[in-house]
């Protein structure tokens, strides 16, 4: 489900023609908390994974403060936050992935700067019921990814744009690079091309619902 989810969610495909492996769970007994164990199982998985020839490795959490720390110190990033709550753990689901392989790391940055792009736009809408410290934490950590150049940027935005106008992606999915687009169109800084394109739609819907955050489908 691990490379589906990043194909189908995100739109980046790479990962579905890769060899990636998946951690399902971690546990460490209270008592041997603090004591660097579990970092030593991930550095002993990532080991056996880079022997095995895997390209990445990833896995899925219930979002929370510490859990994030955890993975990310172990060389995770988080690529995507999950904008339904998990039955079982009543939480967003997180989505975080370790690139090993140098043809993984393409795609690897490109669902991070996805993830950075939609974050924003999405604590409007998905993210509201947050808590405060994990919004907190999340903007802490996109700042700490390197930043894109422009080019690519623009890049990403239309490439997950054109998945959702394919029908690939759902609008809370690509809320962030809708979000992108709708504002370089209102401030045309955008191409003519895509002006033109955007003409024949409503304006007043598209502010209302991207720029206003007001309630209506898109």
């Amino acid at each position: 489900m691990l490379p589906q989810s990043i194909a189908a969610h995100i739109g980046l495909t790479a990962a579905a023609m890769q060899q990636g492996g998946r951690i399902q769970r971690i546990a460490v007994h209270p008592t041997l908390w603090r004591q660097q164990i579990g970092q030593q199982l991930l550095n002993d998985i990532t080991c056996w994974a880079q022997d095995k020839g895997f390209d990445y490795l990833g896995t899925s959490f219930g979002v929370a403060d510490e859990l994030v720390a955890f993975w990310q110190s172990a060389g995770f990033s988080l690529i995507r936050l999950g904008v339904t709550k998990d039955a079982a753990s009543g939480s967003y689901s997180a989505l975080a992935a370790k690139p090993l392989s140098p043809r993984s790391f393409t795609w690897w940055q490109d669902a991070q700067d996805l993830f950075a792009i939609n974050f924003s736009a999405q604590c409007h809408e998905q993210f509201k019921d947050l808590e405060a410290t994990t919004v907190r934490l999340l903007y802490r950590l996109l700042a700490s990814y390197p930043s894109a150049e422009p080019a690519r940027i623009e890049g990403l935005v239309f490439k997950q744009l054109s998945a959702y106008c394919q029908g690939g992606l759902g609008y809370d999915t690509a809320a962030g690079s809708i979000e992108w687009l709708v504002k370089r169109w209102l401030s045309f800084a955008v191409p003519t091309s895509v002006i033109y394109d955007f003409a024949c739609l409503n304006e007043a819907l598209l502010i209302n619902k991207v720029i206003q955050k007001n309630h209506g489908q898109l």
